[in-house]
Parts: C-alpha cells; structure tokens; sequence
C-alpha cells in the first residue's frame, strides 16, 4: 500500500518518506495547500541527506517559497553570507559542521543574527530543544510534525521576525535621534521614576525599548503580585537580570512572559555585576518570541505556581515524546510547575510549552486553587530520628535554619513566616531534607494522638 502511494507521489518524494513523517501519509501536488506567501521569501534548507532536502525543498516551492539548500552547516554559512535567507531550516545532525554550531555562528554575528532559524531535526528529547534555543533558534520542530503544521510554524516565525524586524535591522532605540513619546505616568510612581508603566497594556519586550530609548544607566524594578525582578541598564545595554533565584538572559525570558504588573525604571548606579553577554538586540528579538508564544500558552497555564494532575485519558491511545514523559514522571499532585522546572533543571518556556500540549490534549489538569499546598503547611516537621549514612553531608545556611526551627511543635506554615521564603523554595527544601533522612513531617492529628 505504501510503496503504490510512494510511486504515484512526486519524483522528489521517492526518499523513504518515513524520516519526516512515519505514518506514510503521501502528500501529492493535487493535495498539498497552495496558498502564496504575501512575499516570496527564500528559505535555506540545510541537511545533510540529499533525499530529505529534496522532499522538503519540494514542499515549500509549492507552498510559494523561493528555495535554496545545503548539506551541512558549513556550506550554509557560506550561502548566508553571499545572500542572506529570509528563513533557515536547519537540521541538527550533520558531518563537519552540526546545526548547534550552525544556529549559535548565525546569531552571534551581528550581520546575520537577524535571520530566523527553525530547527528542523529528527532529536526530539527536551536536552536538545533546550540547547537549540539556547544556541539562538526562534522555533524547535520534530520530523515526524505534519506538513501542515511545519507550514504555520514557518509562517509565524516569518511574521513574528518581520514585526520585530526594526530590532535587528536598525540601530538599538538608544541611538536615535528622535527621543520616544513619554511614557505614561502611573500613579504613586517616585519623583526619581523615569519611566513607569503597566505591563497589563504595554508587553515586557516593548517597556524594554522605551527604557532603552530612554538613554541613561539605571534599573527598571518589576513587580507582579507578590513576585519581583529587576533589569540593569548600562550605556544602552542590558547587562543583568534578575527574577526570584534565576539571573541573567534566563531571568530576562522569564520577565518577558509576564502579562501583568508594572515596570519602574530609575536612573540610578547599576552597579558592577553582568549577567548578560547576548547582545540587546538579539536579546529582545528572543523575548519577544517567546512573549508572542506565550499570549497562547497562558491561555491554559494562568500560572508556574499551580499544581499539575494527570486525568485519565478521553481517548484510546495518546502520542508522548521523551519531553512529554520528563514532566509527566514528575507530575504528581503535589509539584507545582515552577518546582517540576527545577527538579528538570531545564528551561521554565519549554517546560510550559509542554506543559501547554498536555493540557492541550487532555491528559493534565491544573489546580487553580493549591489546596494540598495549604494543607501541607499545616504539617508539623521535627529531625529524622533514623542513622544517617554516606557522610560527610553539607547543608546550606537555609537547609540549617528550616532544620533548627523544625522542633516537633511548629507548623511549616510559621517557619515560613519566620524564615520568610517562598513557599515552592520551602517545599523543594523540604523534600530534599526529608529524602535525606534530615526530617520526618507529622500531621496536628497525629501529633495530638501522641501526646494524649
């Protein structure tokens, strides 16, 4: 059946069809949509097999792309320079130079960092996503991805790189010669605010460029209900980041998700500490991705501090990626997202992204209220009583100080007040010392049916 489908296919899709999409679909010019791009824009394909350049380069000539490949990062970088691409399909795995190289040369060069690059690969584990993005790609996509939808990430990456064209194509804001329009002054804002606004009508990304066209050294201070972060400005440049435990480019992704609270920026000494070595520029072009990303995601997931459960499955079988498992082994009715993300060690935007498309197929749910996080406070933690081994151990100053309030008669909930933290940084805390044979937790009951 295949191989009759196969032969009444193009030429160019004679290739074992398998590597890009392994249900055997055969897509003919009859079938294939033919809507034109607005623009001809001219894509690099770049693989190292002949066979899935062809197949692909066949695609997008019919969906009205100008279309040029190579067979491994090195020629491409080649064909970049002698003529810049609208768009870069790239694959990972290649001989002489990979698609990491290839991604991280493309965006540190100033001359090309403003091309978009699709990673377009058969690796599909959450290692490699997180390193693709953090090597500078604007979208991760797996082989075994329809066509269709292969085409409507292209489509936005492509429209997203345009609208943002001007952060990339042109001088940073703090080089203009025209100064921006002020700012709205929001109320209560100090006489030494240069610049506030509301991140509820004016995205991070965007406040970002009006405190860089504001052209001083300072700090812009953010805050969202009861969570803060700041951004250091020096000459026009954002040298640092902050928000909770995380710090430079990383904080600043994650600030560039928030879709409310307000941003006050003060001229003021930044200090000497630098986080942050990705240029502005390509800095705000990536924050802006994931900004964009992230208007459809928080449809869904309101919040990182909200408890995700598994439900049962609505139909009779369900697709999962080794990204899919990593976060469901974790899911277990007591992590919120933001402590699935650290026990991951892995970046908080591909985390919910995944998070995103189990919720979107109907495998998790989401606590809106916490309630076994509020009963959890209530529970009482005294010392393990059982003999430790493996010693030497090393405890850190706040694993010290939660060990020496935990006396068998106070509650988790005051030791959170007393040592003011988190409550995600108290639970991870914790279950470590618990796992460690540092704690035992007992609940009120129990600890009245002792005493009694």
């Amino acid at each position: 059946m295949l191989a009759t489908q196969r032969a009444e296919c193009h030429a160019h899709l004679q290739s074992p069809y398998a590597v890009w999409n392994p249900r055997g679909h055969c897509y003919n010019e009859a079938k294939l949509p033919k809507t034109e791009p607005m623009e001809r824009d001219r894509i690099l394909v770049v693989d190292d097999d002949p066979d899935n350049r062809a197949m692909i380069s066949h695609f997008l000539t019919n969906w009205g792309f100008a279309v040029d490949d190579a067979k491994n990062g090195k020629v491409a970088l080649e064909k970049v320079k002698a003529s810049p691409p609208s768009l870069v399909l790239l694959d990972l795995e290649m001989p002489e130079m990979d698609g990491f190289e290839t991604c991280e040369r493309l965006k540190t060069d100033p001359d090309t960092e403003w091309i978009p690059v699709i990673i377009f690969t058969g690796l599909e584990k959450m290692p490699h996503r997180i390193r693709g993005f953090r090597h500078g790609a604007d979208d991760y996509v797996v082989k075994t991805v329809e066509p269709d939808e292969l085409r409507t990430r292209i489509d936005l990456v492509l429209k997203r790189t345009k609208r943002y064209a001007t952060l990339a194509g042109a001088p940073l804001p703090v080089e203009a010669s025209e100064p921006p329009e002020p700012a709205e002054e929001e109320e209560g804002a100090g006489s030494d605010v240069a610049v506030s606004l509301s991140l509820g009508r004016v995205s991070f990304p965007e406040a970002m460029r009006l405190v860089l066209a504001h052209g001083k050294n300072g700090i812009a201070h953010l805050t969202n209900g009861d969570r803060t972060g700041s951004v250091h400005v020096h000459e026009g440049a954002v040298i640092h980041a902050s928000v909770g435990e995380e710090k430079g480019s990383e904080a600043f992704y994650e600030l560039s998700l928030w879709k409310g609270g307000k941003l006050d920026f003060e001229d003021t000494d930044t200090g000497k500490e630098k986080t942050i070595l990705t240029s502005t520029r390509s800095l705000l072009v990536e924050a802006s991705r994931r900004s964009d990303a992230w208007s459809s995601i928080s449809s869904k997931i309101k919040s990182f501090d909200l408890i995700p459960k598994c439900i049962p499955l609505s139909s009779e079988s369900i697709r999962l990626t080794s990204s899919d498992w990593a976060v469901l082994r974790l899911v277990d009715g007591r992590r919120t997202i933001r402590e699935i993300v650290d026990e991951l060690n892995t970046d908080i935007f591909e985390a919910g992204r995944v998070v995103y498309s189990l919720l979107t197929v109907g495998i998790l749910r989401l606590e809106e209220t916490p309630d076994q996080r509020e009963e959890a406070l209530e529970l009482i933690p005294r010392k393990g009583d059982g003999i430790l081994t493996g010693e030497p151990f090393e405890l850190t100053a706040p694993e010290w100080d939660l060990l020496s309030r935990a006396d068998g008669t106070r509650t988790l909930g005051s030791i959170k007040e007393a040592t003011n933290l988190p409550v995600p940084a108290l639970m991870k805390m914790v279950r470590s010392l618990k796992e460690k044979g540092f704690l035992q937790l007992a609940g009120r009951e129990s600890k009245k049916r002792k005493g009694a």
